[in-house]
């Protein structure tokens, strides 16, 4: 069942200060930025290629066309965008060339062309030192086996950015995929150390124990930053309760979250997970159809994951590997459904 995935970190904050004021018209990269921010990134990759065709300013149109390609899980062609978009560079667009080549590794990092990453990365370090190069640097390494130059560039990564609870998750995200869980615990451990009472902290701390595993104290950061209307709380608590088998209190805080943050895909995700647990399939499926029909991409993937999952608890196995065609042709690169779409090959 797929439930929470930690999204590798990208440079979408690093350096956008650095984006130099374009001398043409704007019009398609503006409307383009603006479906990004909805999360719409089909919309936004029609923007910024009719602002190509446009002859608008061709660094930011390039730009936008490959974190478009990067949210629909098409990194070949995000790589190809942002070398297009770094050809386009002055010399001396210092910052945003950093910007581009950060992307540009990130997706090649996805893309799983590791020796590539690396030389981006090599790339960035040598202007700077930057805590995403080298924790995507030390994710290809462990990706290689190289476990030790892993561990030297975490470290120098949460060294370079030690408030970053993001930063630890993912760290512990990459040795999770190796099945080296325990040893990438000792950065979620670090993380605890970062402090701060505000929702978010509280958030992250209680991501934190999720992944340790420690449900109580999950569910203590969580409550307390849900009671602040923490949306993203909300969500991860009411996972931690499905958990620890307390349907109840989930769909309470699903209900609440609907009246006081409206409908996402996230809610009706985890309403589904509660009908799941409780053998409710028909009604499980009801709730991703609500989810599948706000057209919000965000959310959309742990849905249409779940959708097939149902489909085969109900012993439809025909259906389950429709869904997961679909599936597999939208999100290519999900082990996780590649796994799930071997085992319904053989039904």
């Amino acid at each position: 069942m797929k439930k929470w995935k930690i999204v590798l970190v990208l440079a979408c904050s690093l350096m956008m200060s650095g984006c130099t004021k374009p001398q043409k018209s704007t019009e398609n990269i503006d409307q383009g930025n603006l479906s990004l921010e909805k999360g719409d990134y089909q919309q936004a990759l029609a923007s910024f290629q009719t602002a190509l065709d446009a002859e608008e300013d061709l660094v930011a149109a390039y730009r936008g066309e490959g974190i478009s390609y990067f949210g629909l899980e098409e990194y070949g062609s995000a790589v190809e965008a942002f070398k297009n978009a770094l050809t386009a560079t002055k010399p001396d667009q210092t910052e945003m060339i950093q910007d581009l080549r950060l992307y540009k590794a990130s997706a090649e990092y996805k893309l799983g062309d590791y020796e590539a990453c690396k030389v981006t990365c090599a790339e960035l370090l040598a202007v700077e030192q930057l805590w995403h190069a080298c924790y995507l640097r030390g994710a290809c390494e462990m990706a290689q086996g190289e476990g030790r130059k892993a561990e030297a560039d975490f470290d120098m990564a949460v060294t370079l950015n030690s408030n970053e609870y993001e930063l630890y998750l993912n760290i512990y995200e990459v040795y999770k995929e190796q099945n080296l869980s325990s040893d990438g615990g000792k950065y979620l451990e670090e993380a605890l150390e970062i402090g701060g009472n505000d929702a978010d902290d509280l958030y992250q701390r209680g991501k934190i124990y999720y992944y340790l595993g420690n449900y109580e104290r999950a569910k203590e950061q969580l409550a307390d930053a849900a009671v602040q209307g923490h949306g993203p709380s909300m969500i991860l608590l009411s996972q931690v309760n499905i958990e620890t088998n307390d349907m109840e209190s989930a769909q309470q805080l699903a209900q609440q979250y609907l009246k006081e943050i409206g409908e996402t895909p996230q809610v009706y995700n985890v309403m589904a997970l509660v009908c799941m647990a409780q053998e409710n399939y028909d009604g499980a499926l009801e709730q991703i159809e609500k989810g599948k029909a706000l057209g919000m991409e965000e959310g959309m993937q742990d849905l249409l994951f779940n959708e097939i999952v149902i489909y085969e608890r109900k012993y439809d196995f025909q259906t389950a590997k429709e869904k997961a065609e679909i599936y597999m042709s939208m999100y290519p690169n999900d082990r996780q459904a590649q796994r799930e779409y071997e085992f319904l090959s053989t039904r």
